[in-house]
């Protein structure tokens, strides 16, 4: 089935710019190519060629289950400690895609607190404000996975375990701050020189690492924000935004409450955080809907 998302950025079709474009829109060759009606003037082989030439980083996602029906069913699990595993796994709804012998080696993964999968947050500033942070709105509800459509959020993504933190940041800027800097090639100049997260956030064995990215003042300008993930790019006063009661994704609070704790020192010691139980019940709520 194909997905109708509206083009954030023109392109003349069949451009360089245009199949650039309609992979980061889609998120990958093969979705770009079915969207398409599989009918692009250009070979996967090709496709692919293009999209590592530009410097476009690839997607990255959870490859052996779909994270949001792991929080679901460790959730269940977390409510009824007592239950053994495979009885919670069936009251697990007739969709569920995961297998029982996955969810055993998660589940010893979280007891031996010993993540396997990251992801990347950047909490991005503008130059010499700290007291300012880049949000935007949730454009796709996934809510097992503690996201709605409309949901605030900072920019964040899966990320390869153990790659390159620039190559995690960069992807980050290019799918959730800027699809038009991405295509232009623009984005490598805002990865810092020796990025050091301020932040780990674990979600069961997902290790999240936030890092701060300040914006020089000629990019500063949400022209610039362009993403088929985040819409509605705003600068919010930190403080503000950590008091509101605006729908809010899950983990951006523990994130941001984390880094604020880092202070203003270069040489700050590394906060972690666990994220709030309130994202559990968000999962249960939204399963209500």
């Amino acid at each position: 089935m194909r997905v109708n998302i509206k083009d954030c950025m023109e392109y003349p079709k069949y451009s360089d710019e245009w199949f650039l474009n309609q992979y980061l829109k889609y998120g990958s060759v093969e979705s770009a190519l079915k969207n398409n009606g599989f009918a692009l003037p250009i070979s996967v082989a090709q496709f692919h060629r293009l999209v590592k030439e530009r410097g476009i980083i690839k997607t990255i996602g959870r490859r052996e289950v779909d994270l949001s029906e792991i929080l679901y069913f460790f959730l269940k699990k977390a409510l009824e400690p007592t239950l053994a595993l495979q009885t919670v796994y069936w009251q697990m709804p007739a969709n569920f895609r995961t297998s029982l012998s996955s969810l055993h080696r998660i589940y010893k993964r979280i007891l031996d607190r010993k993540p396997t999968r990251s992801a990347t947050a950047l909490i991005i500033h503008p130059q010499n404000n700290a007291d300012l942070v880049l949000v935007g709105r949730e454009t796709q509800t996934r809510a097992f996975y503690g996201k709605h459509k409309g949901d605030i959020s900072i920019p964040m993504s899966f990320s390869k375990r153990n790659e390159d933190p620039k190559t995690a940041i960069l992807r980050v800027l290019q799918q959730e701050f800027s699809t038009k800097l991405a295509i232009e090639r623009k984005l490598v100049d805002l990865l810092p020189s020796n990025p050091s997260p301020c932040v780990y956030l674990d979600i069961l064995d997902v290790e999240v690492a936030a890092y701060e990215i300040f914006l020089p003042e000629k990019l500063a300008d949400l022209k610039f924000c362009s993403s088929y993930k985040l819409t509605n790019h705003r600068f919010d006063s930190v403080d503000a935004f950590l008091k509101s009661d605006i729908p809010v994704r899950s983990g951006v609070i523990e994130i941001l409450t984390g880094s604020g704790k880092c202070g203003s020192n270069l040489n700050r010691q590394l906060i972690k955080v666990a994220p709030n139980l309130k994202f559990a019940y968000d999962f249960e709520k939204y399963m209500q809907e």
